[in-house]
């Protein structure tokens, strides 16, 4: 980060070069690190008239409201044009109500600006950071004061946001504040000698506006769906809830930055609410509150429940559909606590490895390969692996009740009718009468199999006496299985990362399925 020296130049006339123009636009992280208390900006303030040095700040204009001078000129050119022309219409009370609103909250935002200024510090340096920053440009016979917009994180979060927004509007009041600034740390004099105006601003790394946003205004835009309603064969119900690809990659988006903070040993302890929640050209996320508390295994789950409850009333259909692997999902990070250890744990890095590709998180296409390629890797295993594994996944989740959800459908009883082949079946040299075939149990890896002769059979059996397929599409065969047997599969994909069988065994398909969307 550029530091500038305090040592004093003398004048020998020259003038000191700007650091960078005045209306630099460039990109910034979402996101925070920052140790700084968790102290949110508050949009509302009383408002001191702002002082100014020099001469007045000449108004920004951009076809909105720049500076204070804005709405007189506004007001005067309204009155011009009514004594002009009786025909003349009076300007709408409510544009000029929002034109008052604006100015207020500009106002709101250089007060703020330069709170930030008086109380932004940095390890290893002594004071306000930008006291230092100000001498810097005073001495140095600068004109333009340089801002970092990496600093606006934490409790600054939302000033950052507010003034890419509108930077042009409020550029003005962030220039008076600087003024301000310079008064109260007596360089009225100094300064007056490199100008009669307040100085120029530079903010480094300013994102363009508008890419920033609240979740709450993301969400409040009605293209941005994060569920839609989806129609199935199904005697039973044809309507369900599936999500959107933006939807998952919402969701993904704040649990991974709240993953990424508890590896770090930080946590909210559920102190956050939506309004904290950002969102960046919609694919990055972050929250702008600073996670100050340790990471302890209560505080995580907290954070884990506060997210589900934030986004669980996001993710469900006008009906009140939720869509099928959701509901489990929202279940587990509500009840998190028994899942976590200490944050650098192996049992919570275990966890979290199975959040971050959670069945709910990818496409219903990413599922259907996934169960393929267990299915095969599942194959590939001698007698007697198969008989640990089935005995490793037993004890840690005994009999399933997933078969009383077979008989839901008759895509389901059709499949279950044939049963399991027992003995390598793809051999040509057994023959039919070699083959042994048996009823599904109830354990997970019959479920396995089950899930996989429904993925590559099912449609055999969902077509009409005319042979009609009744299946619009391959994904149909993926929600009708989230629809009945969501919960019992995504015990099966937690049992497998519990036990480790994602490093070996099962590694391939889990790696390719990780790294789907």
């Amino acid at each position: 980060m550029p530091h500038h020296g305090g040592r004093k130049k003398k004048n020998k006339g020259g003038k000191g070069k700007p650091r960078k123009k005045t209306d630099d636009r460039g990109e910034a992280n979402v996101g925070s690190g920052d140790s700084s208390p968790a102290v949110r900006v508050e949009e509302e303030a009383e408002v001191e008239a702002e002082a100014e040095v020099g001469t007045a700040v000449e108004p920004q204009r951009s076809g909105t409201l720049a500076s204070p001078t804005d709405v007189v000129e506004a007001a005067q050119h309204g009155q011009r044009q009514q004594q002009a022309s009786q025909s003349q219409q009076t300007p709408s009370p409510r544009s000029y109500a929002a034109a008052v609103v604006n100015k207020r909250e500009d106002e709101t935002v250089g007060y703020n600006f330069l709170q930030f200024l008086r109380s932004f510090t940095v390890e290893h340096r002594e004071g306000p950071f930008y006291a230092g920053e100000l001498k810097s440009m005073v001495y140095q016979n600068s004109k333009t004061f340089c801002v970092y917009y990496g600093h606006f994180q934490g409790q600054y979060a939302n000033l950052g946001t507010k003034i890419s927004n509108s930077y042009a509007r409020v550029v003005g009041f962030l220039r008076s504040a600087i003024g301000r600034f310079i008064t109260e740390y007596e360089l009225d004099d100094q300064w007056r000698e490199i100008s009669n105006d307040p100085p120029k601003i530079h903010i480094d790394a300013l994102p363009p506006a508008g890419s920033i946003v609240s979740l709450q205004y993301f969400l409040g835009q009605a293209h941005n769906k994060l569920v839609e309603t989806a129609r199935i064969y199904d005697p039973n119900g044809s309507l369900v809830a599936d999500s959107t690809k933006l939807g998952r990659r919402v969701f993904l988006g704040f649990l991974i930055y709240i993953i990424n903070q508890h590896k770090d040993g930080r946590s909210w302890c559920g102190e956050f609410s939506i309004d904290d929640l950002l969102v960046r050209n919609e694919s990055t996320f972050g929250i702008t509150k600073a996670a100050s508390s340790h990471a302890s295994c209560k505080a995580m789950a907290k954070d884990l429940k506060q997210l589900a409850k934030i986004l669980e009333k996001h993710f469900r259909t006008a009906q009140g559909q939720v869509p099928g692997y959701f509901i489990k999902l929202f279940s587990e990070l509500k009840e998190s606590a028994g899942e976590l250890g200490q944050y650098n744990s192996e049992k919570t890095r275990k966890f979290h490895k199975y959040l971050s590709s959670h069945l709910a998180l990818r496409s219903a296409m990413s599922r259907r390969h996934l169960f393929m390629d267990l299915f095969r890797a599942y194959q590939l295993l001698g007698k007697t692996a198969k008989k640990d594994l089935i005995s490793l996944l037993g004890s840690m989740f005994p009999e399933d009740k997933w078969l009383d959800q077979v008989d839901k459908h008759q895509m389901f009883i059709k499949v279950s009718e044939y049963g399991i082949v027992e003995g390598d079946a793809d051999k040509a040299s057994n023959s039919q009468d070699q083959k042994k075939k048996r009823s599904y149990s109830g354990d997970l890896l019959d479920l396995l199999v089950f899930i996989r002769h429904v993925t590559e059979h099912g449609a055999d059996h969902t077509k009409d006496d005319n042979m009609e397929q009744k299946l619009k599409s391959l994904v149909e065969i993926d929600l009708i299985i989230a629809k009945y047997l969501s919960a019992a599969v995504v015990d099966l994909i937690k049992a497998l990362v519990k036990s480790d069988l994602l490093k070996d065994t099962f590694s391939d398909p889990w790696n390719a399925f990780s790294n789907s969307s």
